[in-house]
């Protein structure tokens, strides 16, 4: 183990965590005391047969949230989950902090990353999930000899409230009825039934309208079980842990589903009541080009305002 001045008047230590031949590391310090202290506290670990825990949390953060994801992400988050904190991490968290590395993240700098993310304009929705994706990264990592986390750096910053800025306004039942007339003006009588669907049960768009089965369409009531999650359908509902619920089947939208499986040639119980024309779940363009090409036009000619989550 050496210390050596530089020309920058910083001092630099090299040392060695394996024995004799192994690959050789170091650390720079602005002061020699610094530097003393440190020499010192590699000693106390060889002693002690500790010295990995020298490099513990050395890692960049960027490393951290890769194995995070891969690790514990994909495995237990649902996949609009997923891209949501693919996008967090990708456009506001990686580019701030991604090169600092692990043990140098502390509740000074989880502020500072906010205080940045709202003088940038970032929405308060994002700059929560951005708090939200990191906390979680640290969580995974609290405890571990490998990454140096001790107690949660994110869990002492208190982050953007999570209420909506935007109520969710329901459809009065003439404001259906007026969507639905333009939609059939149109010659669309699938999509004048998924807005009384949307309208009359309530049922979440387009995750759990877009996994409805004609065998969840009771006498009395429709039952939701699934959800879709881009063209893939998932048991449980969107929100996770939920368990299954039943929407009353009120009668105007009991004879709109009626005329809709007339139409569609009675298909079977296990059919979906929307598919794509293929057969297939909707994809998430799917839903997309559904609200650019019929909901928003219709809705400008019903007189409707504009409407979350629509």
């Amino acid at each position: 183990m050496s210390i050596e001045k530089l020309s920058s008047g910083h001092y630099r230590v090299r040392y060695a965590v394996g024995g004799r031949g192994s690959g050789r590391r170091s650390a720079t310090f602005e002061r020699k005391r610094d530097a003393d202290l440190f020499e010192a506290n590699w000693k106390r670990h060889k002693a002690f047969g500790d010295l990995a825990l020298l490099d513990a949390g050395t890692q960049p953060v960027a490393k951290l949230a890769s194995e995070w994801f891969e690790r514990y992400a994909v495995p237990n988050l649902a996949d609009h989950t997923l891209d949501a904190y693919t996008q967090m991490l990708d456009k506001h968290v990686i580019p701030r902090v991604g090169t600092l590395r692990v043990r140098d993240v502390k509740p000074n700098v989880v502020r500072e990353l906010r205080a940045k993310l709202e003088r940038a304009g970032v929405g308060r929705d994002s700059v929560r999930k951005s708090l939200v994706v990191l906390q979680a990264m640290f969580r995974y990592a609290e405890g571990s000899d490998e990454w140096g986390v001790v107690r949660n750096p994110v869990r002492a910053v208190e982050k953007p409230s999570a209420r909506r800025e935007r109520a969710i306004v329901c459809l009065a039942p003439r404001q259906i009825e007026a969507l639905r007339s333009e939609l059939l003006a149109r010659g669309k009588l699938w999509a004048a039934t998924l807005v009384s669907v949307i309208g009359y049960a309530g049922l979440r768009a387009p995750e759990e309208l877009l996994a409805l089965e004609w065998r969840h369409i009771g006498r009395q009531t429709i039952l939701v079980e699934q959800h879709n999650e881009d063209g893939r359908i998932v048991v449980g509902q969107k929100v996770r842990s939920r368990p299954p619920r039943a929407v009353d089947l009120v009668a105007p939208l009991r004879q709109d589903l009626s005329e809709w499986r007339m139409a569609s040639g009675r298909p079977a119980a296990g059919a979906l009541v929307f598919p794509r024309a293929d057969g297939d779940p909707w994809r998430r363009h799917d839903y997309g080009n559904f609200r650019r090409r019929l909901w928003h036009p219709a809705r400008e000619a019903a007189g409707v305002e504009s409407l979350p989550p629509l």
